[in-house]
């Protein structure tokens, strides 16, 4: 146990007497002989004080909630409060749409290689990433074979090639 839990109520009550004398004696010799400023007068630490704006800003929030409150069947409070999330048609018509944009890029991007072969090549030799395998349908009407992926060590050996070039 504290000392301060042996204290009786009585004895506590005049020991906080005691400091606040001493605080304004305190005060009151800083004031005296004028050396920087005068000690702050012990505040409640739980409580902070309000400046007056500060209180006015309360006070007018306060009068807008009562005012906000008193209103009923207002059409504020019977529109259906927004979600924030797109829904389900609004999903469906943003995926269409980059689903078109990244058709015409594929075309656009498939076309200029049909169109000119060689500065296609060219623009692989120097890095450029395009997908050679246009798929054609075949006599018998069967899909195109996938393409198969090279391993690790297979690109790593490619890239070793072309740093020696």
């Amino acid at each position: 146990m504290t000392a301060l839990q042996n204290l009786s109520v009585e004895q506590l009550r005049k020991a906080v007497a005691l400091k606040e004398q001493i605080e304004a004696l305190l005060w009151e010799i800083k004031a005296i002989m004028g050396d920087g400023e005068a000690p702050a007068p012990a505040q409640d630490p739980g409580r902070k004080k309000m400046s007056p704006s500060e209180r006015a800003r309360v006070a007018v929030a306060a009068r807008w909630a009562k005012a906000r409150a008193s209103k009923s069947g207002t059409e504020a409070e019977t529109a259906p409060k927004k979600s924030g999330k797109f829904s389900t048609a609004h999903r469906a018509a943003l995926a269409a749409a980059q689903k078109a944009r990244w058709a015409k890029a594929r075309s656009e991007r498939l076309g200029s290689i049909a169109a000119n072969p060689q500065s296609a090549l060219m623009a692989l030799a120097r890095g450029a990433h395009y997908k050679l395998a246009i798929p054609s349908p075949k006599e018998d009407g069967s899909a195109p074979k996938k393409r198969r992926k090279r391993s690790a060590a297979g690109r790593a050996r490619i890239a070793a090639a072309a740093k020696a070039r």
